[in-house]
């Protein structure tokens, strides 16, 4: 069994990130999006590449990482250094990047392609090679100065370019295309491997000898530049993204659900490498120096490492991996996260005391989800969740004990009028609440049997909750404490998810459906009598609403955008049309009109200090729109809409991928099988060039 050592001892630079975009990294560190790339020069000097044109670099063989600014907000997926200051990284919509000074300042060098790029490879200073999309070949033979095209023979995207020499490269890609140059790309031979499978990731030790790894587990292997090819057990079904081999003998490869496979003997015997990481996240790119020194970068941020060629890796990203759904700060520097994404370990608490510079992990003693935390003062606070659950600290969360809520409902949002009043809404229309700090709770009548998911109250007397079904809407208001709740007229039909008042009469509500996407942003000025829906101009549902007083707020959709008004919702903007993260956010709050902070899966906490707006003007690309039918679906579903599909998962309820789909796509069309998945609720990730989209789709 293999180990993983996780190092706490790390000092992260979150450099250009946070200036870029307007919001920064406070974890995980260095920071949390997916990494499609790596490469290391030495024992000391790398880079990786992933997602929204994050680069992040190591000068000390990756125990501190900085955040370099690429200049672009598309996904790079591929990189190649020739020198500690010289180097090229390429991605979505025809991006090619160079530096020249390791990677202090990137610029572009495309003119000639708005094709997504996949992979990059440079024999020499001055030649070098890049593919892509629609069998794309580009070569350059001046540094990247200028780029030409090449005839690949073939339309299939191709997914990995590797060169031994000026002359010899092969590049591979999907439907089992492989193809061969032997005259520095003059002319490309499409050759033969038997398969159909997708083609990941080449890689050649010499003009002979060289190894292709494919999906579902498999490896192929050549002994003569190509011509034949010969099956490898594995021992795998998983799909594999990316190999490496440092001699004819050792070698490493890396795939889904943290796939991670070793040679000795040039692919005769692959064996499974237990990471222990807890998460089957998904490893997207391997690199290794030597037999022993080997680095491997996947989904979420992940950087792990290994010193001694594989009995034991060290992490290299530092912070809590699990969701985090709701965080809350009682004043600029002091506050709290908390959520749980599995039933394996325990849910995360995380505390600061500095603005998020650090977070600290405080025991929940628990493995029930925690989704929501509410704090009064720096000593006392309550988090819900799970099955009735909740959880009381009077010191700050130094110690968090159980209550007894006294029902089994899940619980989604906790609220406190002062240290003895406060309330909890949940599932199938449950409202408790407590007159004694929590030591003892009541059932409340809310008169419905729709679930709960959001409430506030302005004192211990006045008091609305929302929620509904996603064809119906539910608001209720208490003016006596929730002795007695009162429908108002909701105005939508659509379910609401947040609710938020800054006094007694003005209020906003959000929410709407995921499938067709709906948006619904309510206001009140008159406590309630009356709701009016706000146009925002935007088309996806709102999961979270936050204001700061009645001109000041901000609501949050179900992909991540935030949008925001300074006149009480009478206009809204988009802060981040493309959210700097590749994942949605569960929460937010704002301490004032500048500082907040955002809050998602894989232990993802964002902050500001600009109010989530962008510092300096960067064009930046829709968000992409997808619709599935038919929905329920029973034995399989097509997806259709804008942007050019690349890649689709399928998650379950909690989030963990059950499918993942890398080719048969048209250009923003698919159609996919989902014979012999369980029955049930699911979600549809689709990556496409310009983003990523989330739908809703039900198994029937």
């Amino acid at each position: 069994m293999k180990k993983l050592i996780v190092l706490f001892v790390c000092v992260w630079s979150l450099g250009a990130f946070g200036q870029g975009n307007g919001w920064e990294w406070q974890n995980p560190l260095p920071q949390g999006n997916d990494l499609h790339g790596v490469q290391f020069l030495d024992a000391q000097t790398g880079w990786a590449v992933g997602y929204h044109g994050t680069i992040v670099k190591s000068s000390d063989g990756g125990n501190n990482w900085s955040i370099q600014n690429s200049g672009t907000t598309y996904s790079i997926r591929g990189l190649h250094f020739i020198d500690e200051l010289t180097g090229w990284a390429v991605g979505m919509s025809g991006t090619i990047l160079k530096t020249t000074n390791g990677g202090s300042t990137w610029l572009s060098q495309n003119n000639i392609t708005t094709n997504s790029l996949f992979s990059v490879y440079f024999p020499n200073a001055q030649t070098g090679y890049i593919v892509g999309d629609s069998g794309i070949i580009l070569k350059t033979t001046n540094s990247g100065t200028t780029w030409l095209t090449q005839s690949s023979g073939t339309t299939k995207y191709l997914s990995s370019v590797h060169f031994v020499d000026t002359q010899n490269g092969w590049t591979v890609g999907d439907s089992g295309t492989v193809v061969r140059t032997t005259n520095g790309g003059n002319f490309w031979l499409v050759q033969s491997t038997g398969m159909t499978s997708s083609h990941r990731s080449v890689y050649f030790i010499d003009a002979q000898t060289g190894w292709v790894v494919c999906d579902e587990g498999k490896i192929i292997k050549t002994i003569n530049g190509g011509s034949n090819w010969i099956s490898q057990n594995t021992g795998s079904i998983h799909t594999l993204y990316s190999i490496h081999f440092t001699n004819a003998e050792t070698g490493w490869a890396t795939g889904s659900a943290e796939t991670l496979l070793r040679t000795t003997n040039g692919g005769s015997n692959w064996e499974t490498q237990s990471i222990g990481i807890g998460v089957k996240i998904n490893f997207r790119s391997i690199h290794c120096i030597n037999s022993q020194t080997v680095w491997v970068v996947g989904e979420s941020g992940t950087i792990i490492k290994t010193n001694d060629g594989g009995n034991s890796w060290l992490s290299q990203t530092k912070g809590a991996s699990k969701a985090i759904l709701d965080v809350q700060f009682i004043n600029p520097q002091t506050g709290w996260a908390v959520g749980g994404d599995t039933f394996l370990g325990e849910s995360p608490i995380l505390h600061t005391t500095n603005g998020g510079n650090t977070w600290v992990k405080q025991s929940s003693n628990t493995y029930k989800f925690l989704k929501s935390v509410c704090f009064k003062d720096s000593l006392r606070g309550w988090a819900v969740g799970y099955n009735g659950f909740i959880l009381n600290t009077t010191n700050g969360g130094v110690t968090w004990l159980s209550q007894n809520s006294g029902i089994t409902e899940w619980l989604n949002k906790v609220h406190f009028a002062d240290l003895q009043n406060g309330w909890v809404v949940g599932d199938n229309g449950a409202i408790i609440h407590t007159s004694d700090g929590g030591a003892t709770w009541s059932n409340q009548s809310s008169g419905i049997t729709s679930n709960l998911n959001g409430m506030q109250f302005i004192n211990d007397q006045i008091g609305w909750a929302v929620g509904g079904v996603e064809f119906g809407a539910v608001i209720i208001k208490t003016t006596n404490g929730g002795a007695t709740w009162i429908n108002q007229n909701a105005t939508t039909n659509h379910l609401l998810n947040s609710v938020h008042f800054t006094d007694s009469q003005n209020g906003w509500a959000v929410g709407g459906a995921l499938s067709p996407q709906t948006t619904v942003i309510l206001h009140t000025v008159n406590g309630g009598a009356t709701w009016i829906n706000q146009n925002s101009s935007h088309q996806f549902s709102f999961r979270v609403l936050f204001f700061l007083n009645a001109q000041t707020g901000w609501a949050l959709d179900s992909y991540g955008t935030i949008i925001h008004t300074s006149d009480g919702g009478t206009t809204w903007i988009n802060l981040n049309t493309e959210p700097p993260y590749s994942m949605s956010i569960h929460a937010i709050y704002f301490t004032d009109s500048q500082t907040g902070w955002a809050v998602g899966p894989f232990g993802t906490i964002l902050h500001t200090s600009t109010g989530g707006v962008t510092p300096t003007h960067k064009t930046i690309v829709s968000a992409p729109s997808f619709s599935l039918y038919p929905n329920p679906a029973e034995e399989s579903f097509s997806l259709a809409g804008k942007g050019q599909v690349l890649e689709v998962s399928l998650l379950d309820a909690l989030g963990k991928e059950v499918l993942s789909y890398k080719e048969g796509f048209a250009q923003s069309e698919a159609f996919l099988n989902i014979r012999g998945i369980k029955p049930g609720l699911y979600w549809v990730k689709i990556k496409t060039a310009s983003g990523v989209a989330v739908e809703r789709l039900v198994k029937k």
